[in-house]
């Protein structure tokens, strides 16, 4: 019997072995073994059905075929594969009731991360299919997704808080525990590959602060408790850690081209001369410029949602005649378009923040549904 990146031995000649509790069915016709990475010694053997790998995956179909032992179940296949790995995916085959797939979900993408290298490795289109529509959404190609994904994050950070503030629900922990963490993203865009993730993955991870120590690090919890998120950190690699420091020096430099030279020209273009009812081009430099460059005194920008308060705050502000600057409604009905395209040009820009070439960016897949 044998197997790309696999091998096999006489199951008779082994000492007892150490079969994972879910899946020892006694009624299994198969074994195989697979190990933690560093710990080869250390296997934890699964007693399957062979008709259940074959419903899944041609390569075990292939290899399933192929002259095997004389009693069912005398041959074990060593796979070069993450144990826990490999218990997630037979979960999928054999639970998949069990799997998260709902939209933003840490569950779900930490299942996606384990399942989708295997199941590309082992020919196995319907969990294929399973998972990445799935993470696609999360990690989407056009600001409309990104704009759905975020209204939803934010919903369900209202109703986690409201469990726990209103309800008085201890157990309601914490937004961060429940959606999407962006260093299994950018592994999953790696390593399948699926480079279309990336930019969002990285984007999201400029966002975040380096905090992730619970233990020491007060922080954390303070961060967490003000809906913030956090990142597995240990999961990038020094290649990571340089696309992240590209990008976030990239999006810096960007802002301040818009504030002080970009933005600043269209408004001069748009409005006019200070009046006794509008201070016309003066508001810029008055309100603009010290506004996003305030934004340089974080290191976690995030752009897209600046743009998007600032409408939202001019807009609301003007209608409620709660402003706190002078600017007649013709240079205010100026404003609004003005954050829109920009949030658009950035978006449209954020692969090549990040050094990252992405075909098709800006084209919604087929399989992700709006």
């Amino acid at each position: 019997m044998n197997l790309d990146n696999a091998n096999s031995s006489d199951l008779s000649m082994t000492q007892p072995l150490n079969f994972h509790p879910q899946f020892s069915f006694p009624d299994g016709d198969l074994v195989f073994s697979a190990s933690i990475p560093g710990q080869d010694a250390e296997k934890t053997y699964f007693r399957v059905h062979k008709p259940m790998l074959r419903l899944h995956s041609s390569t075990f179909s292939d290899m399933l075929d192929m002259p095997q032992g004389t009693e069912p179940g005398s041959e074990v296949v060593h796979l070069y594969d993450n144990s826990g790995a490999v218990a997630e995916l037979l979960t999928v085959i054999y639970y998949p009731d069990k799997i998260t797939l709902q939209p933003l979900r840490r569950a779900c993408l930490d299942s996606a991360q384990k399942v989708l290298p295997l199941a590309d490795k082992y020919d196995m289109p319907r969990i294929t299919n399973v998972f990445l529509p799935r993470v696609k959404n999360d990690w989407p190609k056009t600001l409309a997704r990104w704009d759905l994904n975020e209204a939803q994050i934010k919903l369900i950070s209202n109703y986690i808080e409201h469990r726990r503030y209103t309800e008085g629900d201890d157990d309601a922990g914490y937004v961060d525990d429940v959606v999407v963490e962006p260093c299994s993203a950018i592994q999953i865009g790696k390593n399948l590959p699926l480079p279309q993730i990336l930019p969002a993955a990285f984007y999201h991870l400029s966002r975040i602060p380096p905090i992730n120590d619970e233990i020491n690090d007060e922080r954390y919890w303070e961060h967490l408790i003000r809906g913030g998120r956090t990142a597995d950190w240990e999961m990038l690699s020094p290649d990571d850690y340089l696309i992240l420091i590209r990008g976030k020096s990239e999006i810096r430099t960007w802002v301040h081209r818009f504030a002080t030279r970009d933005g600043e020209a269209y408004w001069k273009a748009k409005s006019h001369e200070t009046r006794d009812d509008c201070e016309g081009y003066a508001w810029w430099d008055r309100q603009m410029i010290p506004h996003f460059l305030d934004l340089f005194l974080g290191d976690e920008l995030d752009v897209l949602e600046a743009f998007a308060t600032l409408k939202k705050r001019f807009s609301e502000n003007y209608r409620a005649n709660r402003v706190d600057f002078t600017l007649c409604s013709s240079c205010l009905y100026r404003l609004s378009p003005l954050f829109d395209r920009k949030r658009e040009e950035f978006w449209s820009d954020l692969p090549k923040f990040f050094g990252l070439a992405v075909p098709g960016w800006l084209e919604e897949d087929e399989t992700v549904h709006i």
